[in-house]
């Protein structure tokens, strides 16, 4: 796996979320993170090896209040609907349950042609307005951005010369490192404005007669 300010970031915050309680597990490739959460459905669009259910998070095929906890690690910019991911999400969890995501915000193009969308702080708080948002913070500040979108396309070129690659890398931060004392001396290094990914976590707070009201908005 790479490791980037941003996965390391990743790691430490799901490190904090392990839960031994009846997860989803949805749509992690290999399931890196399995360990921290063993009592687990693995769900995928597509057929894998280890995988417990094939379906589609936009339509989970599982009962309204399921699951205790959701692991949604780096999905939601690969759906093309995340609304309806939202709501499913909400749907399948139990009240009081946890839903543990992270997604992109600056981040090259990747897992194309599923490649659909980079979000930011109030568009996540937006597609999670009927929820009780916990957590919801950036996983790096301006340079670890800089740096992970530099190891990302890095990643992208396998077949260069380690030598290659060594130069590049060296190369493009000491570039990061002029921008960001550009960066840091016209509006700082943690405002908010430029990460590679946020982290979060979001609790169906709702009473199971309220469910269809905080999802549709209200009545009427």
């Amino acid at each position: 796996m790479l490791r980037t300010h941003a996965r390391s970031a990743l790691d430490r915050f799901l490190e904090s979320c392990a839960s031994e309680n009846l997860t989803l597990d949805i749509g992690w490739g290999d399931s890196p993170y399995r360990g921290r959460f063993p009592n687990r459905i693995r769900l995928d669009i597509a057929m894998r090896e280890g995988m417990t259910v094939r379906g589609n998070a936009g339509a989970l095929p599982f009962k309204d209040g399921s699951f205790e906890v959701v692991l949604c690690t780096e999905l939601l910019e690969h759906v093309p609907d995340p609304k309806a991911v939202v709501e499913e999400l909400y749907r399948v969890l139990r009240r009081g349950g946890r839903c543990i995501l992270s997604t992109r915000c600056c981040y090259p193009l990747h897992g194309g042609p599923r490649d659909f969308y980079r979000f930011s702080r109030f568009g996540l708080e937006y597609l999670f307005g009927g929820w009780r948002i916990e957590v919801l913070e950036e996983d790096t500040g301006a340079l670890g951005a800089l740096t992970t979108t530099l190891h990302a396309l890095r990643s992208f070129h396998p077949g260069e010369s380690r030598e290659l690659t060594r130069v590049g890398t060296r190369l493009g931060l000491a570039f990061c490192e002029v921008i960001l004392r550009l960066w840091r001396a016209l509006v700082g290094d943690q405002d908010g404005r430029l990460c590679s990914g946020y982290r979060m976590i979001a609790v169906k707070s709702c009473a199971p007669a309220e469910d269809e009201l905080a999802r549709t908005g209200g009545p009427g």
